[in-house]
């Protein structure tokens, strides 16, 4: 089996086995928690040039499903424990390494992920390169590593795009495309809504004459997005008490700079499924999906605007904003319909445009 290493932007190098494609990446290090939705992750927008560091053991155990197989990967890497090489599902097409292979990721196993992980912890915002290539110059890859910078492109799409809606379509909802998931369109869509995708270059004009019932600012790559954010602040202020904006993961950090709260750098950040965050308004406490290294503080400021909605139980970081213009949760709402955790954001957020 083919050696693969891992070089950290502190110099460190680990050794490995590749199980994905041969070659060179390049990316952010973060971790995520998930068990088996390895291939969603991998395929968000929002984990655009970052390597992933899976925390769970074993990895590949349903293979890829059908729904994957030509969705373009967002990662630059992977880093596992250990690979699963006989999936088990139904839906199941190839094993995860012969997917990684022909959507050329490179990934390397037989990491002791825990290190790994201890030390994300330890040192905070770290770069890796992995690579396949055995007589690869350590240095300069660390180098390399060092000087990496993530890509200030936002995944949009180029013109406006109207999707397929699902017949009778009950609310028009108008999604600036900030690096949005397939979860969240699929969401929307299954509550009745029809969609158009914006450009993350559209003025407000253009959408107001649209007259949506309401603006969704997707998640994304957060870097991305949040480097830009004076960009998007005339829209914000345009649209405000025009049209209902909602925000989700990326969307949330836009409207909540936007309102004035303090955004601070996590140390490592929230990435993976089982974050509990506390709804104010009903008093109970959900396990969510989250995504980002960035978040809002509940740090005092005189020029805040809007109540906190959700908060993470762990920090207390605020994971929810609401005014009479704009809602926003940083976690990701369940795309299931009638789901028992998130998904009912979903039906709340609707059931005010009545």
């Amino acid at each position: 089996m083919k050696k693969g290493l891992i070089i950290f932007s502190d110099g460190t190098m680990i050794e490995g086995v590749s199980v994905g494609a041969e070659g060179t990446a390049i990316g952010g290090l973060i971790h995520y928690n998930g068990l088996t939705d390895y291939a969603d992750a991998i395929c968000d927008p929002a984990f655009q040039d970052q390597v992933v560091c899976m925390t769970y053991p074993l990895i590949g155990q349903v293979g890829v499903l059908q729904d994957k197989l030509n969705v373009r990967p967002a990662a630059a890497g992977l880093l596992i424990r250990e690979t699963i090489d006989q999936a088990d599902h139904w839906r199941s097409e190839i094993t995860l390494a012969q997917w990684l292979r022909q959507q050329n990721i490179v990934a390397v196993g037989g990491v002791d992920t825990r290190a790994v992980m201890l030390k994300l912890r330890r040192q905070g915002a770290l770069r890796a390169v992995l690579t396949t290539e055995t007589d690869a110059d350590i240095a300069g890859l660390a180098t390399m590593a060092q000087q990496w910078k993530p890509a200030a492109v936002i995944p949009s799409v180029k013109q406006k795009k109207e999707l397929p809606d699902r017949d009778p379509a009950q609310y028009h909802v108008a999604v600036l495309d900030l690096g949005v998931a397939e979860s969240t369109l699929d969401a929307l869509s299954r509550r009745g809504c029809r969609l158009s995708l914006w450009p993350e270059t559209s003025g407000s004009a253009a959408i107001i004459a649209e007259k949506p019932d309401a603006l969704l600012l997707s998640s994304g790559p957060e870097d991305a997005v949040y480097a830009q954010r004076e960009r998007f602040r005339p829209l914000l202020d345009q649209l405000s008490g025009k049209i209902p904006v909602w925000g989700i993961g990326a969307g949330h950090l836009l409207i909540a700079d936007y309102l004035g709260w303090v955004i601070a750098e996590m140390s490592p950040g929230h990435h993976g499924v089982n974050y509990p965050v506390l709804d104010l308004a009903g008093g109970r406490t959900y396990m969510t999906t989250q995504h980002h290294h960035l978040s809002v503080l509940a740090s005092p400021s005189a020029d805040r605007r809007g109540e906190p909605t959700h908060i993470n139980i762990n920090d207390q970081t605020v994971e929810g904003l609401q005014t009479p213009a704009f809602r926003c949760v940083q976690f990701m709402p369940d795309s299931g319909s009638g789901s028992h955790q998130t998904g009912h954001l979903w039906d709340l957020w609707l059931k005010d445009l009545h």
